[in-house]
């Protein structure tokens, strides 16, 4: 959901937006990250961020994405 309205921010050009729309998905520890929620910010945000959008979210989105090799997996089926 969050990811959702982070994406539709950047889109409406509203980069406040999507940094609020991202904080509680971005602080989350590396210990509670899901695997899903990095290949999703990975596949659907990132292409979206480009030079014209601030730096500091390109790299927290950036280190979420790259964060840690401890994500969760959710289980297939």
């Amino acid at each position: 959901m969050r990811i959702g309205s982070a994406i539709a921010h950047v889109m409406a050009g509203k980069m406040d937006g999507a940094g609020e729309a991202l904080q509680p998905v971005l602080q989350l520890p590396d210990e509670l990250r899901l695997a899903t929620l990095a290949a999703r910010l990975a596949r659907e945000l990132t292409p979206l961020l480009d030079d014209r959008h601030p730096l500091a979210l390109r790299d927290h989105v950036r280190e979420y994405c790259l964060g840690s090799t401890k994500m969760w997996q959710i289980p297939s089926g």
